[in-house]
C-alpha cells in the first residue's frame, strides 16, 4: 500500500526513494557511541576518561494519507489499467477539497516495499516479452530500466500535455 509514496531504504537504513529518501535525515536519528582514551601503546586509560553518548531516535512522519482511500484508489487503478489496456501504467491523486491535503496518491502497478529490488509482475512480463536472453547486456539494461520505472511515482514525476483533460480544471474553478 502506497509503495511509491513511502519509498524504501537500502540495507544500511538510508532512505533511497520516496518519503524515506526525502526525510531520511529526520527519520534516521543519531547512533550512540562510546568515547575512550588510550595511551600511546593502545592500552585503555582509566575509566574517568570514558564517556558515553546515547543514541537518539529519529522523528516520526505523519501524512495526510487515508489508508482506506489509498487502498480503494489502488484497486481502481488496477481495474482501469486492466480494462483500458494502457501501455504505461496508471496513476491518480485524491485531494481533500477544502484544504488541498493529499488523501491518496498511487501509481499502478506498485512494488513490494519489503523487496523493492524485485520486478513486479507487470514489469517482469515486459522483460520476458522482450526476447532478450537472460544474462545478456540488453536483458540486464532493460531489467534495470524497468526497475527504475517501477519506482517512479508517475503522478508527480512524469510530464504530460494536458490538452482537453485540463478543461475539467477550468470548469471546476
Amino acid at each position: 500500500l502506497a509503495s511509491h509514496l513511502i519509498g524504501f531504504t537500502g540495507s544500511d537504513g538510508v532512505g533511497l526513494y520516496g518519503l524515506e529518501y526525502e526525510y531520511n535525515e529526520q527519520l534516521a536519528g543519531t547512533p550512540g557511541k562510546y568515547i575512550t582514551a588510550r595511551d600511546s601503546h593502545g592500552n585503555e586509560m582509566p575509566y574517568e576518561y570514558e564517556s558515553y553518548i546515547p543514541a537518539r531516535d529519529g522523528y516520526n512522519l505523519i501524512t495526510t494519507i487515508d489508508s482506506y482511500v489509498q487502498a480503494v484508489l489502488e484497486e481502481q487503478l488496477e481495474i482501469t489499467l486492466t480494462e483500458s489496456g494502457a501501455k504505461n501504467r496508471a496513476c491518480g491523486i485524491v485531494m481533500e477539497v477544502h484544504t488541498g491535503a493529499i488523501v491518496a496518491m498511487a501509481t499502478y502497478p506498485g512494488f513490494d516495499l519489503n523487496n523493492p529490488w524485485e520486478l513486479n509482475e507487470y514489469s517482469q512480463k515486459k522483460l520476458d516479452a522482450s526476447g532478450y536472453t537472460p544474462g545478456s547486456d540488453e536483458y540486464i539494461k532493460l531489467s534495470r530500466d524497468l526497475l527504475l520505472e517501477t519506482w517512479k511515482n508517475k503522478a508527480i514525476t512524469e510530464i504530460y500535455m494536458p490538452g482537453s483533460t485540463f478543461k475539467i480544471m477550468t470548469v471546476a474553478m
